[in-house]
């Protein structure tokens, strides 16, 4: 198994995704991205300030690394 090969126990990686342990943390992002208008993937947000939905060019990204830096 992957997990094996990593050095991450399998078991508690299985016991892990079968549990809800983390099911109030994944609501919390899932709400999040509702409030910053992701409605599919891929979807970026940088800085809490821009968000990019879906495959965009590398230009696209640069523009917004310039009014950040700006």
């Amino acid at each position: 198994m992957i997990t094996d090969d990593i050095g991450i126990n399998h078991q508690a990686t299985l016991a892990l995704l079968e549990s809800d342990e983390y099911m109030d943390r994944v609501r919390e992002d899932q709400a999040l991205a509702s409030s910053l208008g992701a409605n599919g993937v891929p979807f970026y947000v940088i800085d809490m300030k821009f968000a990019i939905s879906g495959a965009q060019p590398q230009e696209h990204f640069d523009q917004i690394f310039a009014q950040i830096h700006a």
